[in-house]
């Protein structure tokens, strides 16, 4: 925290009354505790540096309840939290909307710079939201519009869609089970705005690779009308994804890669090993078998 806002010192405390000076700086976490940032005189932007606070705080959702229940010995954020803040960090220095690690092959979803996703969020999930993505902007229609779109008000909204009837109930049905793959989070328009921006970049991640020849030292990047993504492969496995939802500077967003990676990288190998998938290799429900017991024949 101290370094990415040049800060002096920086801590976190509970109760009494809020700084009030002006080379102090800080942040609400809940249940009362606070974040607090201390320079060697008033920042130069104060609103700047706010707008920034604001951003490193969110990226550690429950922060204060961990803070406040520490059951590690060091005390120490959870490495997920710790990785959550670090792809947030990233993705504010690149310009991006978020930034993302998955793997190569799996639907694991290893870490995210949006703290509001639901845990049981995948990339399986949001590889569907990107096909049913792709679909609507060929057809003119805007899914992150038609995702935050009420019960009531969707079938009205498809409804007058240049579309055929057939088609816009076939985006009823797959705009509710994007809604129910995404889980619990509740989005704004622009929360699904920056969901459906994601789903292309992982999706566009995953074609890159099948595409390459070399694809653990995979390092693209994309630049198309309202969209970009810039991906590089670490650990043979992983990618590290940043979406962009318009032009961005690639030199600028390389040199933050290059700058946050070896922590990415440490973090994402800290992780515990995801828990084995319920269903089997083709994705079909795992089922129980019943071993009969073994008949000794007389001789």
């Amino acid at each position: 925290m101290r370094r990415e806002l040049g800060a002096k010192n920086a801590r976190i405390e509970i109760g009494g009354d809020p700084p009030d000076a002006p080379d102090v700086l800080w942040r609400e976490l809940g249940s009362g505790w606070r974040i607090v940032a201390l320079f060697d005189g008033p920042p130069s932007d104060v609103e700047e540096h706010r707008a920034r606070l604001e951003t490193l705080v969110e990226s550690f959702a429950g922060l204060a309840t961990g803070v406040a229940h520490v059951d590690q010995p060091s005390g120490r954020i959870p490495v997920a939290q710790a990785l959550a803040a670090s792809l947030a960090d990233l993705a504010a220095r690149a310009g991006g909307g978020d930034a993302v690690v998955i793997d190569m092959t799996s639907p694991v979803l290893w870490g995210s710079s949006d703290a509001s996703r639901d845990p049981e969020e995948d990339v399986a999930a949001a590889l569907k939201a990107a096909v049913v993505e792709e679909r609507a902007r060929a057809a003119g229609l805007d899914l992150a519009a038609l995702l935050v779109a009420g019960e009531g008000s969707l079938g009205p909204a498809l409804a007058k869609a240049p579309i055929s009837e057939g088609m816009a109930a076939e985006f009823g049905r797959e705009i509710r089970a994007i809604r129910r793959r995404a889980g619990q989070t509740v989005r704004t328009a622009a929360g699904w705005r920056r969901y459906v921006l994601v789903a292309r970049s992982m999706t566009v991640a995953r074609r890159l690779v099948a595409e390459s020849s070399h694809p653990a030292h995979l390092r693209e990047s994309v630049h198309e009308d309202g969209f970009g993504l810039l991906t590089r492969a670490f650990a043979n496995i992983y990618l590290l994804v940043i979406a962009f939802d318009g032009p961005f500077s690639e030199l600028h967003a390389e040199a933050a890669t290059l700058h946050a990676l070896p922590r990415i990288e440490r973090l994402v190998l800290s992780l515990p090993p995801a828990p084995p998938s319920p269903g089997g290799p083709d994705g079909r429900a795992a089922q129980v078998v019943a071993l009969r017991p073994r008949v000794k024949r007389r001789k």
